[in-house]
């Protein structure tokens, strides 16, 4: 049976989001901060289900309740709660495409 944490994730592996522009790293499992509702915290290996299971009853979390991010409009104000400590704000990446003239085809 292999219990892997966080710890392990950063050592060995690598962040989810790769080819994307985004100034934060996305991670398999939480690192120090729960960002999501379901987001894993922990991974449990073992040979069979029982095993699996009883590991599992060994494993104990405490969340710290922080200040939810729920609508996407708010989260974008001044005073919102950062979900990502060191960004300035919870805007992660804005792309503008403009192709051809928009109104031109509109009125046709």
């Amino acid at each position: 049976m292999t219990v892997i944490t966080s710890e392990e994730v950063q050592r060995y592996g690598s962040s989810l989001v790769v080819g994307l522009k985004i100034p934060v790293e996305c991670w398999p499992l939480a690192i120090d901060k729960v960002r999501y509702y379901g987001e894993p915290v922990a991974v449990v290996v073992a040979l069979d289900r029982y095993v699996a299971e009883d590991a599992l009853d060994l494993i104990a979390v405490r969340y710290e309740t922080l200040a939810a991010v729920i609508d996407p409009e708010e989260a974008l104000a001044d005073d919102a709660p950062v979900l990502h400590e060191g960004l300035k704000g919870n805007l992660a990446n804005e792309r503008r495409f403009t192709y051809g003239d928009p109104d031109a085809a509109f009125a046709a």
